[in-house]
Parts: structure tokens; C-alpha cells; sequence
């Protein structure tokens, strides 16, 4: 009789990425899924005072949440990779580009997470294993697959 297979950190690590990304729903892609390109630009009101940096949407839409992790995929992909970061400006891209764009991050992250070994989940930088790093960098895409989820349910309360 075989007993249950044991999965190694990496394919562990993969399958929370997956889930984060996918699932139907707390997933990152399933809170974008039926966006328009009207609410994803629009703001919520309590985002007001918050200034945005030039070549960024505006902070609090729901394109800012999605450039936002674009960012911050391209560079978790690079430090598990090893590799320079290759993240670029996108300045009026459609919604559909910009999505398109953060689903090529996020194959890039996930890459690189495949790539790596148990040992060097082990390892660590600044005192931090590279697994709670990475673990870190899981939830915060789940943060913004709430934040994603709040703003538009906000903007479907705003056009009432």
C-alpha cells in the first residue's frame, strides 16, 4: 500500500500561487473577471488625496491595482531569478493589454518560483528564508484581489 505523496516546499509554494492567482473565489483573476474599462478607471472617492506618479494610473482604480502588481511580479520574478528587472512604463495601454501584461508577470513569477530548489526556499537574505518571502509575496497578491473586490463593489454603489 503506497502512502500519500509528499510534496517538496516548491510544489507547495506553487499550488498557494495558483490558488491566489485562479481560484474562483478569493483568486486575483476571477476579481478582474467581467471588468469594463470604465470601472476599472474609475476612482473611488476615498482614494482622493492620494497623488499618483507619472506613468501610473491613478492610485485606487482598479488599472493602478493591476499595473501595481504587474510591478511587483516583474521584480519578485527577477530576485527569485536572479535576473534584472525588466518591468517597463505603460502609459494609456487598454484594460485588456494591461491584463494581458500582468498575466505574462505572473507566468514569469511563477517561473521562477518553479525553477528553484527546497534548498534554496531554505536560504536566507537579511535573515528572512526565501519560502517567507515568497509566501509574503502571495498574499500580497491577495490583498489586492480584495482591494480589487472592494473598489468595485464601490463602483457599482457609486452608479446607483
Amino acid at each position: 500500500m503506497k502512502g500519500p505523496r509528499v510534496s517538496s516546499m516548491v510544489e507547495i509554494l506553487l499550488g498557494v500561487l495558483d490558488d491566489a492567482w485562479s481560484h474562483p473565489w478569493e483568486g486575483l483573476s476571477s476579481a478582474l473577471d467581467g471588468i469594463r474599462e470604465e470601472e476599472a478607471a474609475w476612482r473611488p472617492p476615498f482614494y482622493a488625496a492620494e497623488e499618483g506618479k507619472p506613468g501610473e494610473p491613478a492610485p485606487g482604480t482598479v488599472r493602478w491595482h493591476i499595473d501595481h502588481l504587474r510591478r511587483c511580479k516583474d521584480e519578485y520574478a527577477a530576485q527569485l531569478s536572479g535576473e534584472e528587472v525588466s518591468s517597463e512604463e505603460i502609459v494609456g495601454d487598454s484594460l485588456s493589454a494591461l491584463r494581458t501584461r500582468l498575466e505574462a508577470s505572473h507566468a514569469r513569477q511563477r517561473g521562477a518560483l518553479q525553477a528553484l530548489s527546497d534548498d534554496a526556499l531554505r536560504r536566507e537574505r537579511d535573515g528572512v528564508p526565501l519560502a517567507e518571502t515568497i509566501r509574503a509575496q502571495i498574499r500580497h497578491d491577495t490583498w489586492h484581489a480584495a482591494q480589487i473586490v472592494i473598489v468595485r463593489r464601490a463602483w457599482r454603489e457609486s452608479a446607483k
